[in-house]
């Protein structure tokens, strides 16, 4: 009997694109140097720091785990003198690519069966499962507008193909929802048999395949924000993110075809097509990044790099990593070469942390107002968080963000919710307390004054309905004579990490088209 159930690594769940820059950068500058893992666990030690994966020897099981889901993603593979090696996705995200959410989200939507992880002896995936697994969910997400955790593991035992296997899945994700259990739905035990689990009771199987293998492939669509969780009456589901959306509208069905005996005995070039993850060819090796060969230089690119994926960072910030890495006895040319080359990816890094604090609500709410105030400042603005600010009578407060430019004030309001609607609270509040009060804020506190008040807008995760934000925006306009405009926090987010120190000019004109609107 052979396993059918669909499967990925499950050492680490979470898996943002900075923490696979991190391990790749370690991987790649071990793979030359046998005695590598010990110089470098001897500085660490020496400078009372840790790793935060694995064992600091490439022959126990702990590295072994993260050289698997490496593979499995597509990142890495063993040559034929047993050497480690990146793929083109690899050497993209190690050599700086400016979009590596990018490519962790193109390379779970190619992830397949067959592959040269699914083969594996410890995986041993049937050859009658031939699917892309996370486009299949996708595909699945919106064909029925959200999935259960539960409803995950339906095409987790019965997604083998993109073809009659889809309609059998949604058949029985819809008895699920008319309340059947899925011992009800299940065909026969031998469906979710796996060797690890053949000798467990039922309740134990369907679990397995329902809950733990599932969670997995949520966590790694999370950490690639293709999918948002969110607790609904039903409890925890998943739905699909905007670019999600974007990107199940580009992506293709067709596998690299290569039977499961083909995979076998070519695991190299199986690994080296599908690391393409832009589509071109992995025709050369001469791109590759130089393994990192000064263990003080691993230790300052990892810490920068998560660094970096913690916050839009500013020059005091900078400053303060500075005295940390000095602080560690690192020697400071080093530390200024390395930050210079990597401080132009802070908004790459952060990208998947960004659309977390935009979409979760109010506990990332007062981070993603400051984070909004910082992205105005890449584009040039002197822009003020003001949304902690109060009014001199006590009564009320003021919008979150404030920049001038040309003598005409700007005032944005930071939603974190991926579904916010302007209530007729919010409108209110807009029309009698943040819109005529602009100037007194300003005087008040201290803030770059202006002649006018040339807009007020809304910087959201996302909107609720479409046509009924454009409405709201329009009778704010109408009461306040002001111009108005509704922005997702996605496209402010992308214009400012392809524009950065652009024409201030440029977003101002975009963004007074008004309505609700695309920057990029």
């Amino acid at each position: 009997m052979q396993r059918k159930l669909w499967m990925v690594p499950k050492n680490k769940r979470s898996i943002p694109p900075w923490w696979l820059i991190k391990v790749l950068n370690l991987f790649n500058s071990s793979s030359e140097d046998r005695e590598w893992d010990n110089r470098v666990k001897e500085m660490l030690e020496a400078k009372h720091l840790k790793r935060d994966f694995g064992s600091y020897h490439k022959n126990p099981g702990g590295d072994r785990t993260y050289k698997s889901q490496l593979e499995c993603l597509g990142l890495m593979y063993t040559d034929q003198d047993k050497n480690l090696q990146l793929t083109k996705a690899g050497r993209d995200l190690v050599g700086g690519h400016p979009e590596p959410l990018l490519i962790l989200q193109k390379m779970l939507i190619r992830l397949q069966y067959p592959s040269a992880y699914s083969v594996g002896h410890n995986v041993a995936i049937s050859e009658e499962v031939t699917v892309r697994p996370f486009l299949f969910l996708l595909t699945l997400i919106k064909e029925l507008g959200h999935l259960t955790t539960e409803e995950i593991g339906v095409a987790v035992i019965y997604g083998h193909n993109h073809e009659m296997a889809f309609q059998r899945c949604i058949n029985k994700i819809e008895e699920l929802r008319n309340g059947s259990s899925f011992s009800e739905i299940l065909d026969s035990e031998e469906d979710i048999w796996t060797t690890r689990i053949k000798n467990n009771p039922i309740e134990d199987k369907i679990s397995y395949a329902t809950d733990d293998i599932p969670n997995i492939f949520e966590n790694y669509l999370e950490s690639a924000r293709l999918i948002e969780r969110t607790t609904e009456d039903k409890g925890l589901i998943s739905r699909l993110t905007t670019p999600g959306e974007d990107l199940l509208s580009q992506a293709s069905t067709e596998l690299i075809e290569y039977s499961k005996k083909e995979v076998k005995n070519n695991k190299i070039a199986f690994q080296r097509r599908f690391g393409a993850w832009d589509g071109g060819k992995d025709t050369a090796r001469a791109d590759s990044p130089e393994p990192i060969k000064d263990p003080e230089e691993l230790l300052i690119r990892n810490e920068f790099i998560e660094f970096l994926s913690e916050g839009i960072r500013e020059e005091e910030e900078l400053d303060e990593f500075r005295g940390k890495m000095h602080k560690l006895g690192l020697e400071q040319d080093k530390v200024n070469e390395i930050m210079a080359k990597l401080n132009g990816l802070n908004t790459s890094l952060f990208e998947d942390r960004f659309h977390k604090i935009a979409t979760e609500g109010a506990k990332h709410a007062r981070e993603f107002e400051q984070t909004v105030v910082r992205l105005l400042r890449r584009i040039g603005f002197d822009a003020r968080h003001t949304g902690d600010l109060k009014r001199p009578n006590g009564s009320g407060g003021y919008a979150d963000a404030y920049f001038s430019y040309n003598d005409e004030a700007f005032l944005f309001d930071a939603k974190a919710s991926e579904y916010y609607s302007i209530s007729h609270g919010e409108l209110t509040k807009a029309v009698h307390t943040y819109i005529p009060n602009w100037y007194e804020l300003c005087s008040e506190h201290d803030l770059p004054e202006a002649e006018m008040l040339k807009l007020f807008g809304y910087i959201a995760g996302g909107y609720k309905k479409s046509g009924e934000v454009e409405k709201k925006l329009s009778e704010i306009r109408d009461h306040s004579a002001v111009q108005t405009a509704g922005l997702t926090a996605w496209d402010f987010f992308k214009y400012v990490q392809k524009n950065e120190n652009c024409s201030k000019k440029d977003f101002l004109d975009k963004v007074m088209a008004g309505g609700r609107l695309k920057l990029n």
